[in-house]
């Protein structure tokens, strides 16, 4: 399974069944993300992100994916990036729009850093509130 793969895996399996939680690939627009998900009556996109070790912004977060994000919520629209940090300890992370442009441009902006599993409770309670 690529590094990539275990964080779509850890979506369908733990958030899959919470909701409807679409993988989306759009080839001719740029910045589309990659889940499309309606879950307690809210609908959102989310971004998925490999993460090294360091914990810095990889290069495969791409400004027109920060811009697609930015343009949705300023729209009133839910948009959030999920990264799984690939370290000794793996630990999964997640920002909104306004933590991703901070952690674009190089300093901290995560909502969560939580080890272990995909953290469902946490992810839900921020990509959709009840």
């Amino acid at each position: 399974m690529t590094e990539g793969n275990q964080i779509h895996s850890n979506v369908r399996r733990h958030l899959g069944p919470i909701g409807l939680w679409l993988r989306f690939e759009d080839r001719f627009q740029l910045g589309v993300p990659d889940w499309h998900y309606v879950a307690r009556g809210r609908t959102g996109w989310l971004e998925a992100k490999v993460i090294q070790a360091n914990g810095a912004c990889p290069s495969h977060f791409t400004r027109d994916q920060l811009m697609w994000g930015e343009a949705y919520a300023a729209a009133g629209g839910l948009w959030h990036l999920l990264g799984l940090v690939l370290a000794k300890t793996p630990s999964w992370r997640l920002y909104d729009v306004r933590g991703a442009r901070a952690w674009f441009e190089g300093g901290d902006g995560e909502l969560f850093d939580i080890s272990g599993r995909l953290p469902t409770r946490e992810v839900l309670d921020q990509v959709a509130p009840l």
